[in-house]
């Protein structure tokens, strides 16, 4: 029949055959490639009929096939959704939509033709996005602004976060003004937002843009009474106008999350480098490790004191288990635990926290009123929890005063922010976030989201890679505490970087503490392993100038200093004079640690104190004692005496001059030999030996005899005038002398344990052979012939241990 209507030029009949023809392949299961001729064959045929004459009936029919061809080849494999969404195309091109009636037929078909690319056997995202806009374009045409916002969300869907920008930029902006006329203004901004933030238009478009934005923002305050979104909320202001809306997660600015540090500056008198000194982790290392330094000594004190059976160098060299402390922390992973408790601050001192803020538009933004938000709970005025900045108690009065800062972000400019927020009243304290003002109707919000560290401790942990909860924005506020400050100077100058001193060489520094609390400070304890260091016992300033502050050596190493007199009010301070010493060379970092606590000592704080020091070669000197060729019962002693300086182009006169020589001893003492008077008169007088110059050495020869007298010092002049000492000397050689007490019994028993572990470390050892080590160690050996019985009673950095010696014997 189809070739009779086909030689009949009966062009409408012979589609209708063809089209009957393909819908029994289908329900007979025939041939897909001849369903696929026969609907192409009705379908042309509509097409040429309806150019040469177009009537409606020929659109309905068109209209018809493309449907029935849609659903023939999208119920067959997935290969055939190609032929689906080609029919429907050609559907969608015969339907006009200038048509009443049939208009709306184009749209759908585009939309049931992406729909067939979206379910092919390889998707094609992009056509899917592209005919999703074109039936969204139509319906909009049509009026059907529901449809076409709903064809616009999906296209988003495909093109956003894709480097098709422009594609993404025609999309969101056709669908935000789609959204105002369907009276979803909220929405309609949050996709301005997107746009906005993106930040990858010119400067005259986000100026556009920004203008589009601020009007919507107004015109939809006027009436906020549409659908909202959770991230936006209305609130009435306290300023001229009577509502600004609230936008959580504003993206101007942009905050970075992992940048954010919460510290509280320890040290009252530098806040500067606090931020920069709390990201480092070497920081935490070293003060913990001056922490156990304090600790040990400490324990090393109470035991020699306590106990009359312990000896105060055996102590110094004992190990943790030993001395009963805990073993010392090693590694920065080691101090941060998922258990940790939050961090403990005080009522009255400021939080900080910082955090690096980005503008990512091509404009400056202006950010007004920037201030951290949270909650407060457990106060002891206040039963329950309460926010802040709005933050009151039952009786009125603020718990905690927030700063509010304005700044100004360049355009693509990036900037460090620090906010703080002051507790009033113990409790936790929980920071949520930052709030800002853009401009007098929109704020910002930006929820902080800190992850904690990776569970470890069971599979199920690991295989989820669960989190613990970050405590970072947790404080924990206590009660009010004294606020130790400290600063180094030297000459009432900031101390330089590096500070450059000779190998030996004492340093006098100032060292000024205030206390910037509201309570006492009592027990300040200062720790330091880098240096040699004597506080001087007199401090100046404060209420009573001549009130005397004693110090006191703590421990057996000379690194932990006491000031158990000393105590500071509120708003006072004092100074003292350091004598420092430093016996290695090259650039180092010295690191102090200064304890305190209040006047009761319930509650102990500390502050760690750093700076660069760079130690260039002085004077060497060795010495060597022989028996006199004269007198039997006197010793020559050889000081060796070497100028390791190098830097001759920095003064007019290389040279050192040593001035004088003093010895420490109440059996002993030096004396100068005499010079020979027979000497030529005509010949020029030599260089002394005393004076050097650079990379110059000499040997200086003294007489060692028995002292009559009951001095315990004396001092030899070696030419000139002798400058005046201005630190305690006394306190450097009790130092010196007690580092090298230590360091040969630590070498003695290094030795010891050394030679019996080879010996027996591939040999099986019985219970008899460690019952006597363990003997050997509750009773030590008695000292050998020519030492003191009391040597090890005496602390060695006292004076007393100068004198507690062995003679020297021949």
């Amino acid at each position: 029949v189809r070739d009779d209507y086909k030689n009949d030029k009966a062009l409408l009949h012979c589609a209708h055959a063809s089209e009957s023809i393909a819908l029994c392949l289908y329900m007979m299961k025939g041939s897909p490639a001849d369903i696929h001729h026969a609907l192409d064959t009705t379908a042309a045929i509509y097409a040429r009929l309806q150019v040469a004459s177009p009537t409606l009936s020929l659109v309905r029919h068109a209209a018809r096939t493309a449907i029935l061809s849609s659903e023939i080849f999208s119920h067959m494999l997935s290969e055939h959704m190609d032929a689906a969404s080609a029919a429907l195309i050609r559907g969608s091109s015969a339907t006009d939509p200038k048509l009443s009636g049939l208009g709306i037929c184009s749209a759908v078909f585009l939309e049931r033709a992406a729909y067939c690319d979206l379910q092919a056997r390889n998707p094609k995202f992009r056509k899917y996005g592209f005919r999703m806009v074109m039936a969204g374009h139509v319906y909009s045409l049509l009026g059907y602004e529901p449809h076409a916002a709903r064809c616009y969300s999906c296209a988003r869907a495909v093109y956003a976060n894709s480097r098709w920008h422009h594609v993404d930029d025609h999309i969101t902006g056709t669908l935000a003004k789609q959204l105002v006329g369907l009276a979803l203004p909220q929405q309609a901004i949050a996709l301005l937002l997107t746009r906005i933030g993106s930040g990858r238009h010119a400067k005259g478009q986000q100026l556009t843009l920004l203008a589009e934005f601020y009007d919507l923002v107004s015109e939809y305050l006027q009436d906020h009474s549409a659908v909202g979104i959770s991230n936006f909320h209305v609130m009435d202001s306290g300023g001229q106008s009577a509502k600004v809306l609230l936008i959580k997660a504003l993206v101007i600015p942009a905050i970075h999350d992992p940048s954010v540090v919460v510290f509280a500056p320890a040290n009252a008198l530098a806040l500067d480098d606090v931020a920069a000194s709390q990201r480092g982790r070497d920081k935490l290392d070293w003060k913990h490790q001056l922490e156990y330094l304090l600790m040990k000594e400490e324990r090393i004190e109470q035991l020699a004191t306590t106990s009359t059976q312990s000896s105060w160098l055996d102590l110094s060299v004992s190990s943790a288990a030993a001395l009963q402390l805990p073993l010392p922390l090693r590694g920065s992973k080691k101090h941060k635990h998922a258990t940790d408790p939050p961090p403990v601050y005080m009522v009255g001192e400021a939080v900080y926290v910082e955090f690096t803020v980005n503008n990512p538009l091509a404009v400056e933004v202006v950010l007004k009123q920037l201030h951290l938000f949270g909650s407060v709970q457990g106060s002891s005025s206040c039963s329950t929890s309460i926010d802040f900045p709005v933050s009151q108690d039952e009786r009125g009065v603020a718990v905690v005063a927030v700063d509010r800062q304005d700044i100004s972000l360049p355009p693509h400019a990036e900037a460090v922010v620090r906010l703080s927020v002051v507790p009033h009243d113990a409790g936790v304290v929980r920071i949520q976030g930052v709030r800002w003002a853009l401009n007098a109707h929109v704020h910002g919000e930006h929820t902080f989201d800190l992850p904690g560290m990776l569970l470890q401790d069971s599979l199920e942990s690991r295989a989820t890679r669960a989190r613990a909860p970050n405590t970072t924005l947790v404080c924990d506020i206590q009660p009010a505490m004294p606020w130790l400050g400290v600063s180094f100077t030297r000459d009432g100058n900031p101390l330089p970087t590096p500070l450059t001193c000779l190998e030996g060489e004492v340093l006098t520094l100032d060292l000024h503490v205030a206390n910037k609390g509201s309570y006492a400070l009592s027990h300040l304890t200062l720790v330091c392993s880098s240096w040699l260091y004597v506080v001087e016992g007199v401090a100046a300033g404060g209420d009573d100038d001549d009130a005397v502050v004693t110090s006191r050596v703590v421990g057996a190493s000379g690194h932990v200093t006491t000031l158990p007199t000393l105590t500071l009010n509120p708003n006072e301070s004092k100074s003292f004079k350091v004598h420092c010493s430093s016996r290695t060379l090259g650039p180092q970092q010295v690191r102090f640690l200064f304890r305190y606590a209040n006047a009761d000592n319930s509650t102990r704080r500390v502050v760690p104190v750093e700076f660069e020091i760079e130690v260039l070669k002085g004077l060497t000197v060795s010495h060597a004692i022989h028996p006199s060729y004269n007198d039997i019962t006197e010793y020559v002693l050889a000081l060796s005496i070497h100028n390791g300086r190098k830097d001759s182009s920095k003064e007019p006169v290389p040279s050192m001059t040593i001035q004088s020589v003093t010895s420490w001893s109440s059996s002993w003492k030096i004396q100068p030999f005499q010079s020979a008077s027979d000497a030529p008169s005509s010949l020029v007088p030599p260089r002394p030996a005393s004076v050097l110059q650079w990379q110059e050495s000499s040997t200086l020869y003294f007489r060692v005899s028995r002292r009559v007298d009951g001095d315990v010092a004396n001092t030899v002049r070696l030419g000139g005038e002798v400058s005046p000492v201005l630190f305690p000397c006394a306190e450097f050689l009790c130092l010196d002398h007690a580092a090298s007490r230590i360091t040969a019994l630590k070498q003695s028993k290094a030795l010891a344990t050394g030679g019996s572990t080879s010996s027996q470390s591939h040999a099986l050892r019985s219970i008899q052979s460690l019952r006597r080590e363990n003997q050997s160690h509750l009773h030590p050996p008695t000292k050998n012939h020519g030492e003191i019985a009391d040597s090890g009673s005496v602390k060695p950095t006292s004076r007393e241990a100068l004198l507690v010696s062995p003679e020297v014997r021949p």
